[in-house]
């Protein structure tokens, strides 16, 4: 008859560590605590709070930013567009065409 005592392992730690991976019981797994769970949640909260922040304060920056930006546009384009207006005014059908065709239609 063989001899079956190599088939079994010795009890030690390692065979600890191997029933709970084989079992699926690690200890990084094993379920949290409720308090533990909730400063989890809290830290999560935290660090989401912070990136919000943050972000908004560059959106914020960005902002002001283009603000200046089309300020300093529309007073440099305001006056051009009022004389282009002007000059639409004198020379399209309520102006020039308009007297042209009144000289005309109605010689005097």
């Amino acid at each position: 008859m063989a001899d079956n005592s190599q088939l079994f392992l010795k009890p030690g730690p390692h065979i600890e560590l191997l029933r709970r991976h084989v079992h699926g019981t690690s200890e990084l797994f094993r379920p949290l605590s409720i308090r533990a769970t909730g400063w989890v949640f809290v830290g999560l909260m935290a660090v989401l709070g912070a990136v919000f922040g943050v972000i908004s304060q560059i959106a914020l920056n960005d902002i002001e930013k283009i603000s200046r930006t089309w300020e300093s546009f529309d007073e440099v384009n305001s006056d051009r567009m009022r004389l282009l207006n002007a000059l639409h005014g004198e020379l399209g059908y309520g102006g020039m065409i308009h007297a042209q065709k009144n000289i005309w239609a109605c010689p005097r």
